[in-house]
């Protein structure tokens, strides 16, 4: 887990999750799916999803 997300509560993620989700719409809707900042996008929303699935096992302290 990446240091910045140390101290992150589940709620947190939640809220970074649900704006990534808009914006990977709006960019997606301009540049398209397969453009670099959906595919980035895409790929944060991934690892924020993981992460959060993990946080709810409570296999990690927040």
């Amino acid at each position: 887990m990446a240091n910045h997300l140390a101290h992150t509560t589940p709620k947190q993620v939640r809220d970074r999750i649900e704006r990534l989700r808009r914006e990977m719409i709006q960019i997606a809707t301009v540049k398209g799916l397969t453009s670099m900042e959906s595919l980035a996008i895409s790929k944060e929303l991934d690892d924020l999803l993981n992460l959060y699935e993990y946080m709810k096992t409570d296999r990690i302290d927040y």
